[in-house]
């Protein structure tokens, strides 16, 4: 009510219930609870709500997608589907020349009801949710569903006059805008609230001939599409009636079959019938339950935003970190191949340490045999010395007792000492003596230059 009052085309609110999703309507359809909602959640709705579109006329247009908005009267502001079933609705009515007729009529105490318009397949008299296009109501009288019959709020005071005055008034007003009836649909509803013998009636048939005899070239051409097309659809009817006698025995054996299978399962669910009431106490704990999960799961799709992007900082970190194991690894590999260098030299350098072992063993027994070589020839030199100076001592007549002998006593400086001891010693053949300081030890000697020789 307050919105409306903003509005200064707007003259009067309408709103209740528009349709039933759960019963089939006069026109033997049932636009169920599906179709609905699916018709609510989708976005063409919720775009076409929001900017107006969803325009209703006086009676419904030929074409469900008619936008002859001068024969307009009302827009729809707000529609949904309750927990029953029922489709409730708003909608302005408009101050344009049919939304003053449809006030005035009001005023005169006339109560319209209103009617869905759309186009859609209908499959076993339901109409499909997938095919269904829905382009809002129109007011009408006698509507499909019985209780579709909306409240009228006005907005601009009422004549408080009496029938009459009322009954004048919407006269006046039919008068004033009958040329402003485009459609036949919209004559007929007004059409109908007057006698046959009034001139009201009169002025309305002879608008509504004059409609018909404008559109009648646009009907005939409609009569010859129709007919091209029947003549078509005729001869791919001929082609289809052999498959169609096919097809009959083929469903007459099928439904004889089912048929048995098909009572059962009727009377099991007429035995299961459904409480609704229940069924809309479940529903609401179950939707409650969907918020919750909803929130839970909106919840956890924050976190795993969260979680992907500190998965993507630590995949930039692990770039880094495989740089620099791979530097570290080219690194590794170098020191490898110089710890395998090194490795080798030092095997080649524990097999010639083993070589020089062998051969310093070698050259150890070598000079052990040199050792006992020189003890041997020492210890023959020895002899050789008494052998000499006995021989020259004795050749000479010297005494040997005087005669001393050292490691470097020359043969010069022996026969010399022999010599000079001759005059004060008597000759013996057989006087022994010894060389003093003779080498005892051939170690003692570091060159073979020192050892006395004969």
């Amino acid at each position: 009510m307050e919105e409306s009052t903003k509005k200064p085309a707007v003259i009067g609110t309408f709103e209740g219930e528009c349709a039933d999703s759960t019963i089939t309507n006069l026109n033997g359809l049932d636009i169920t609870r599906e179709v609905w909602e699916t018709v609510f959640a989708s976005d063409d709705y919720k775009k076409a709500l929001s900017n107006g579109w969803y325009i209703g006329y006086l009676g419904h247009p030929e074409d469900p997608n008619c936008m002859d908005f001068q024969n307009a009267c009302i827009v729809m502001t707000e529609c949904h589907i309750e927990d029953n079933g029922k489709i409730q609705g708003k909608f302005d009515l408009v101050d344009t020349p049919v939304g003053r007729i449809v006030k005035s009529f009001i005023d005169a105490g006339v109560t319209f009801g209103i009617s869905v318009r759309g186009a859609g397949d209908v499959v076993n008299n339901s109409v499909d949710p997938d095919t269904f296009v829905f382009r809002g109501f129109d007011l009408v009288s006698f509507p499909a569903y019985p209780d579709a019959i909306p409240t009228f709020t006005q907005i601009a005071a009422s004549s408080d006059a009496e029938k009459q005055q009322k009954y004048k008034a919407v006269c006046s007003a039919v008068n004033a805008n009958v040329d402003s009836l485009n459609t036949v649909a919209a004559i007929d509803i007004v059409q109908a609230n007057f006698a046959k013998q009034s001139h009201e009636y009169a002025n309305l048939e002879a608008r509504k001939k004059k409609i018909m005899n404008s559109s009648r070239s646009i009907k005939d051409e409609k009569i010859d599409g129709l007919v091209d097309m029947y003549i078509e659809a005729s001869k791919k009817i001929e082609e289809l009636e052999n498959v169609n006698k096919q097809l009959t025995s083929f469903i007459n054996e099928t439904v004889s079959k089912y048929s048995k299978k098909y009572n059962s399962i009727r009377r099991i669910m007429q035995s299961q019938s459904i409480d609704f009431n229940n069924l809309s106490e479940e529903y609401s704990k179950n939707e409650g339950l969907l918020n919750t999960y909803k929130a839970r799961i909106a919840a956890k799709d924050k976190r795993i935003e969260e979680f992907q992007d500190s998965i993507s900082g630590l995949r930039d970190e692990n770039l880094k970190y495989r740089r620099k194991i791979s530097e570290s690894d080219n690194e590794l590999k170098k020191k490898d191949r110089v710890i395998a260098s090194i490795q080798s030299d030092y095997e080649k350098t524990v097999q010639d340490s083993e070589s020089s072992k062998l051969r310093a063993s070698n050259l150890d027994e070598s000079n052990r045999r040199l050792r006992e070589t020189i003890r041997t020839l020492t210890s023959s030199l020895h002899d050789y010395q008494n052998a000499y100076a006995n021989i020259y001592a004795n050749a000479i007549g010297a005494d040997l007792d005087s005669v001393t002998i050292s490691n470097s006593t020359s043969v010069d400086d022996l026969q010399k000492s022999i010599l000079g001891s001759r005059n004060t010693s008597e000759y013996s053949n057989n006087s022994d003596f010894e060389f003093v300081d003779v080498v005892d030890d051939a170690d003692d000697y570091s060159d073979d230059a020192e050892i006395v020789t004969i």
